[in-house]
C-alpha cells in the first residue's frame, strides 16, 4: 500500500493528498531506506531507456556505426524535438542505411513550443523523427540491422531486438524473464514491469557498476558517460519534456 507523501494545502484544509512509494537500494541489492509498499510492480517506461540503450553496445552496433557521445545519449532520451534531436536522429538512420519512415515510433509534435513554432514556420511536415522516442527507435533499428535482423517488427516483444532488452532488464533487476510484466508503451515498444525495490536495484547498478562483470560495466559505463557527456540529447537545451 502507497502511503501519503504529500499534503496540498490550501488556507486551512489539506485539499489533495498524494500517495506513492519509495525505495534507496544500493548496488548490492541492500535496501537503504523504503516508504510504502517496494514490493509493487510498477512500469519503468522512459526511465528504462538507459537500460535499453545498453544491447546497442553489447552487440557491437554502436563501433559498427560510429556511435558517438551524442548518439548514444540520443537513445536514452525523451528529447525534445528540437533540430539537435532530429539532425542526430537522421543522422543514425542514414548511417544504418534507413529512413525516417522505418520507425515504427508513431508521430507527435515536438514536445518544446518553440520547437514546434520553427516546424510550422518552416512548413515542415511532422514526421516520427519528431516523437521523443525516435532516438531510442533509431537505436533499436540499428542493433537489428546490425545483426542482420528484419527490421518491420523490430517494436514486437518477440523480436530478439525486445529479447535482448528483456534479458538486459532481467539481468540488472534481478527479476526472471518470466516473471516481467509486459505492456505496451506510448511509443509502441514493449515496456516492463518489475517491483519497485527491483528497478530502485537497475539504477544503483547503473550509477555503481561494480558489482557486474567486466563486459557489462565497461558498457554501463559507456552508456552513463554519454548522458553526463551530452545531456542535452537526453531532453533539451531549453524546456521540459514529458515523457511518453
Amino acid at each position: 500500500m502507497s502511503e501519503v507523501l504529500v499534503n496540498v494545502e490550501r488556507g486551512p484544509l489539506v485539499e489533495s493528498k498524494h500517495r506513492g512509494s519509495i525505495a534507496i537500494v544500493n548496488a548490492k541489492g541492500d535496501v537503504i531506506v523504503r516508504v510504502g509498499d517496494i514490493d509493487d510492480v510498477i512500469f519503468a517506461r522512459s526511465s528504462m531507456k538507459p537500460l535499453q540503450t545498453l544491447p546497442i553496445i553489447e552487440t557491437g552496433a554502436a563501433d559498427h556505426f560510429q556511435f558517438d557521445d551524442g548518439d548514444l545519449s540520443l537513445c536514452c532520451a525523451s528529447h525534445n524535438g528540437e533540430r539537435q534531436h532530429t539532425d542526430r536522429a537522421a543522422s543514425i538512420l542514414s548511417r544504418i542505411g534507413l529512413e525516417v519512415s522505418d520507425l515504427q515510433c508513431g508521430t507527435h509534435p515536438p514536445r518544446f513550443q518553440a520547437a514546434f513554432e520553427e516546424v510550422i514556420k518552416e512548413g515542415k511536415e511532422i514526421t516520427p523523427i519528431y516523437n521523443n522516442c525516435s532516438g531510442k527507435h533509431s537505436g533499436m533499428l540499428a542493433t537489428a540491422i546490425h545483426m542482420n535482423e528484419s527490421i518491420d517488427d523490430y517494436y514486437k516483444v518477440e523480436h530478439p531486438v525486445q529479447q535482448r532488452i528483456l534479458s538486459v532488464i532481467s539481468e540488472l533487476t534481478d527479476v526472471p524473464v518470466n516473471d516481467i510484466q509486459i505492456g505496451i508503451d506510448g511509443c509502441g515498444v514493449p515496456v516492463h514491469g518489475v517491483p519497485l525495490k527491483n528497478l530502485a536495484l537497475s539504477f544503483a547498478r547503473m550509477a555503481d557498476p561494480s558489482e557486474l562483470d567486466e563486459s557489462r560495466r565497461q558498457s554501463v559505463g559507456r552508456v552513463t558517460k554519454a548522458m553526463m557527456n551530452a545531456p542535452e540529447m537526453v531532453g533539451g537545451q531549453q524546456g521540459s519534456v514529458q515523457i511518453s
